[in-house]
């Protein structure tokens, strides 16, 4: 199964409705989403209190959400992020 990751500010609060879409659909197509956030855990919004409900939500407190991710032996496939260098970049 392929890994599609979202972001959280400025992708998933921008795009809701479209990220919905894909999150609804995910499981039609073959795919998991998961969603990575460089926000820490006390940073939590209701939106992505509601959000782990629904999909794995992952927070990497600022650190570069690639290497976050492969820490914890997730390995996306597709990202959808506003700012892409935040995927290989601490913030």
């Amino acid at each position: 199964m392929k890994i599609i990751c979202l972001d959280y500010d400025q992708t998933y609060t921008e795009f809701k409705p479209l990220c919905d879409l894909i999150i609804d659909k995910q499981t039609d197509f073959g795919y998991k989403v998961i969603l990575c956030t460089m926000r820490y855990p006390y940073e939590k919004s209701d939106d992505l209190d509601k959000l782990e409900n629904r999909i794995n939500v992952y927070y990497s407190s600022r650190q570069a959400k690639q290497k976050y991710l492969a820490s914890l032996d997730v390995y996306p496939d597709i990202w959808i992020d506003d700012c892409p260098e935040w995927i290989f970049r601490n913030g």
